[in-house]
């Protein structure tokens, strides 16, 4: 993570997002710039929260890790969202879910402290909270209903929609992993049926799978074929 210390690009990214209608009071004497690399942690399950997020560019999964060492993908987030919504609720802000950069992130970062002492009684911001967290309440529910619901070749089309879409007009036609293995538990099933369904989408041109990447060629297709989105 890297602090960046441009006032401009600031005001581009409040501007931008209209993140001043956030609020009640000016915040932006409390607010710093910070960016992540690719693949970079954001929050680490576990962790002490001292700060409250907006994401205003890239992308980020939000995952959990069990007991068992695996993880298990819960929603992907994307400008403009924020992190510490539930958090800012809680006495002991203790992060209970990994967040990872996915292409790199810029995010504004609020010191907790200052944000409650400033805010606690702006209606506009405990308004956009109350928003936010019925969002996500929302999203969680979706993804439930598309985890117990969908067969797994619409879930990966969803997982796939998803993890290409960085806002609503870009898109990335190339997705990196590690493991198969790895990529099987974080969605929810086998090695053996992921790697049966990766092989009937590219038979049926969506995608090529190429060393350790997926290539999207048919992004309708997929759109057509998933029954949701984890964001």
């Amino acid at each position: 993570m890297i602090i960046l210390n441009d006032d401009k690009l600031l005001n581009y990214y409040i501007k931008k997002h209209e993140i001043e209608t956030l609020f009640d009071t000016d915040m932006k004497q409390h607010m710093t710039l910070v960016q992540y690399d690719r693949g970079e942690d954001i929050l680490v399950a576990g962790d002490s929260m001292p700060y409250f997020f907006l994401i205003v560019e890239g992308k980020a999964k939000i995952f959990r890790t069990l007991e068992n060492g695996k993880s298990v993908l819960l929603r992907f987030t994307r400008p403009l969202s924020e992190l510490g919504s539930l958090e800012l609720l809680h006495e002991k802000r203790i992060v209970d879910s990994e967040v990872q950069s996915i292409y790199g992130v810029t995010a504004i970062r609020i010191p907790f402290e200052d944000l409650e002492e400033v805010t606690k009684h702006d209606v506009t911001f405990l308004r956009y909270i109350v928003s936010r967290l019925s969002t996500k309440l929302e999203t969680a529910s979706k993804a439930a209903s598309l985890n117990a619901s969908y067969p797994f070749k619409n879930r990966f089309a969803s997982y796939l929609i998803s993890l290409t879409r960085i806002d609503s007009v870009q898109r990335i036609d190339e997705i990196n992993f590690d493991k198969l293995t790895d990529l099987a538990t974080f969605l929810g099933t086998s090695y053996r049926h992921l790697n049966r369904v990766i092989q009937t989408f590219e038979k049926e041109g969506m995608i090529v799978k190429k060393d350790k990447k997926f290539i999207i060629l048919d992004y309708q297709k997929l759109e057509d074929l998933a029954g949701g989105y984890y964001e």
